[in-house]
């Protein structure tokens, strides 16, 4: 049967059928690489100012959960790179804990913009709880050429803030940052992980090609406005972009638009293969 995500009996039979499941994997190896890069930020930010100033430039925060969560998302990519699917799925869900455990001790802190982590760390762990029953990896679908694509990805990603601390002043006992050079980072690293990233998800089967970017387009629509609301570098490179919601008013929309997106993407695809079987009728390994 031709269709988008209504095809099977049951949800899970439908997510994990052979073409969304691929896509559910797919997408499962960029979450767990880009989400491993987010959580080593932190450190790489600390470690140029270290190198730049001889001094820690971090804000207060638990080094324990830290490392705890560093090394959780590290296994979570280990396990999908050697093709251990439900190991990933479990450790994720351990990923989704030792995050919790983090907002807990770190709120003070971070405030809203942990809550986003979490609720981007639950989203993974459902992608590849769902990659897990179609027993693939992201990186066994890709190859090795676009599994290292994705990966590289992620160096960049995690080693921007490093060549942010070239960008600090020090101003007497003060360190200043120039925003519109930090914006022009900013969007450097987004463009560089685009590049790097856009090949590697969009080298597959057509049928698949086209799931993954329904999936992958509401994860860009939370991560848009989580950045937006939150990185004033980020914010920096859209000055048009008017107030965004916040509290639990921001958690409450943009999930909202997340999946008006996700149902978008989703009838794309149920049309296309509808108005062109033929594409459809790719055999299936």
């Amino acid at each position: 049967m031709v269709g988008g995500i209504g095809e099977g009996s049951t949800w899970w039979a439908r997510a994990s059928g052979s073409r969304w499941g691929e896509a559910f994997a797919v997408l499962g190896l960029t979450g767990a690489v880009l989400l491993l890069a987010r959580h080593l930020r932190p450190l790489t930010w600390e470690l140029g100012g270290w190198l730049r100033f001889g001094t820690d430039m971090s804000a207060p925060d638990p080094t324990p959960v830290i490392w705890l969560c560093l090394v959780v998302w590290a296994a979570v990519v280990a396990a999908i790179l050697a093709n251990r699917p439900l190991v990933a799925a479990a450790a994720a869900w351990f990923g989704v804990s030792a995050d919790a455990l983090r907002l807990v001790l770190m709120s003070r802190w971070a405030g809203e913009l942990a809550w986003w982590s979490i609720l981007l760390a639950l989203l993974l762990a459902g992608v590849l709880s769902v990659a897990a029953l179609s027993r693939r990896t992201g990186s066994a679908l890709l190859g090795h050429g676009r599994t290292a694509l994705v990966v590289g990805a992620g160096v960049v990603a995690a080693s921007a803030p490093m060549a942010e601390s070239l960008l600090w002043v020090r101003d007497g006992g003060l360190l200043t940052l120039d925003l519109r050079r930090s914006a022009m980072l900013a969007g450097a690293t987004y463009l560089v992980v685009a590049v790097l990233l856009l090949p590697a998800v969009a080298g597959g089967r057509p049928p698949v090609r086209r799931r993954v970017f329904a999936l992958l387009l509401p994860i860009v629509t939370l991560l848009v406005v989580a950045q937006l609301s939150f990185d004033q570098a980020f914010s920096g490179l859209i000055p048009a972009a008017g107030p965004l919601p916040s509290g639990i008013a921001g958690l409450v929309t943009a999930p909202a638009l997340a999946l008006l997106v996700l149902a978008s993407g989703v009838a794309v695809v149920r049309f296309v293969e509808r108005t062109h079987p033929a594409d459809v009728a790719v055999p299936r390994p």
